[in-house]
């Protein structure tokens, strides 16, 4: 068995992954390193030996994170208007005026506003608990 067999099935039971993949990782780096930063679920940036970091771009993670900072706060409606109305003083009549401001701030991809609205509510629920 040569080195390169010993190194690879090593690696595979260190990182529990299957010998395939480390394979691939060993002898075609950068196919890996393009599969994985396509990925939109994975935002974690990976390091190649002797090359450097690479990661996706910033504004891509940055409309990730917003979509689900959206997604969290539709959830739960009525908590997320409480929050805008008492916490961050938002002028709202009823729930559906919640979600409009939402509506707006994701169409003006104001990302800041979300932040904000879910830094809140993270913070009410977190003290809630």
């Amino acid at each position: 068995m040569l080195y390169q067999d010993v190194l690879i099935r090593d690696l595979a039971a260190k990182y529990k992954k299957d010998p395939r993949i480390i394979e691939s990782i060993i002898y075609s780096p950068l196919k890996f390193a393009k599969k994985v930063i396509n990925d939109d679920t994975d935002n974690r940036p990976i390091r190649i030996r002797y090359l450097g970091v690479f990661t996706q771009k910033h504004i891509k993670n940055k409309y990730n994170r917003m979509e689900r900072f959206i997604e969290d706060l539709e959830k739960d409606m009525k908590v997320t208007s409480i929050v805008m109305a008492t916490i961050l003083h938002f002028p709202l009549v009823n729930a559906e005026s919640a979600k409009k401001i939402i509506d707006r701030a994701k169409e003006e991809d104001d990302y800041d506003k979300i932040k904000m609205i879910w830094d809140a509510v993270k913070e009410y629920k977190n003290g809630r608990s």
